[in-house]
């Protein structure tokens, strides 16, 4: 339909928005983040944490 978003967009903003909402409960921040897909099948984000170095979150 006109003026609707293709589906991987919308699931683009749901993934972007789940990792700094999950940075800011853990009191943390987004290092990185990737939600491109031509050359993957999967999106990534790079985490400092309060009590960690980093973590890595993987979504497929």
């Amino acid at each position: 339909m006109e003026g609707e978003e293709p589906l991987h967009r919308l699931e683009d903003k749901a993934f972007i928005q789940m990792c700094y909402q999950l940075a800011r409960e853990n009191h943390g921040k987004v290092i990185a983040l990737d939600t491109g897909l031509s050359d993957k099948n999967f999106y990534w984000v790079q985490f400092k944490l309060l009590y960690c170095t980093s973590m890595y979150l993987l979504y497929n």
